[in-house]
C-alpha cells in the first residue's frame, strides 16, 4: 500500500508537469534533418533538454511538498523519506525521454526498444530487491536504476 502510494503520487505529479517536448523535438528534428539544417536541429535539442530539465525540477519539487505534506493527504504514515528519494525520480528521468526523442528523429526504433525494454527490467529487479528489503531502499534501488541507465542513453 505504501509503496502504492509513493510510486503512484511520484508519477501522477511528475506527469503534471511533464510537458511532453518529446514529441515536438521528433516532429521538427525530422523536418531539419530532412533540410540538413544542422543548426536548428541541434538548437531544437537543446532547448528541448532546458524545457524537459525544468519539467523535471518542477516535478521534483512537487514531489518535495507532497513529501511533507503527506501526513495531511493520506492517513498511511511513513511514506515521507520514500517521497524525499522518489523526488529524484523526475529529475533524472528526463533525459531519457530525450534520448528516445534523438533515436527515434535518427529512426533508432530498434535502439530504442532495447533501451526501454533494459530500462524497465532494470526497474524490474530494483523494485524486486527493493521491496524485500523495505521501502525505502525500493526507491534508492529506483533511483539507482535511473543514474545507471541514463549515461547510456546520453
Amino acid at each position: 500500500m505504501r509503496f502504492a502510494l509513493v510510486f503512484g503520487a511520484t508519477s501522477l505529479l511528475q506527469l503534471f508537469v511533464d510537458l511532453t517536448v518529446e514529441e515536438v523535438v521528433v516532429k521538427y528534428g525530422n523536418r531539419y534533418a530532412a533540410r540538413q539544417d544542422w543548426g536548428r536541429f541541434h538548437r531544437l535539442f537543446r532547448i528541448g533538454l532546458v524545457v524537459k530539465s525544468a519539467g523535471g525540477a518542477v516535478g521534483a519539487l512537487a514531489v518535495v511538498g507532497a513529501a511533507f505534506l503527506a501526513n495531511v493527504i493520506w492517513t498511511t504514515h511513513g511514506i515521507r523519506g520514500a517521497l524525499l528519494i522518489a523526488a529524484l525520480i523526475p529529475l533524472i528521468q528526463q533525459p531519457e525521454g530525450m534520448a528516445g526523442a534523438l533515436l527515434l528523429v535518427r529512426n533508432r526504433y530498434d535502439l530504442r526498444g532495447l533501451f526501454l525494454f533494459w530500462s524497465m527490467a532494470l526497474r524490474f529487479v530494483a523494485i524486486g530487491v527493493g521491496a524485500a528489503i523495505g521501502l525505502i531502499p525500493t526507491f534508492v534501488a529506483i533511483v539507482a536504476r535511473l543514474t545507471s541507465t541514463t549515461p547510456l542513453l546520453r
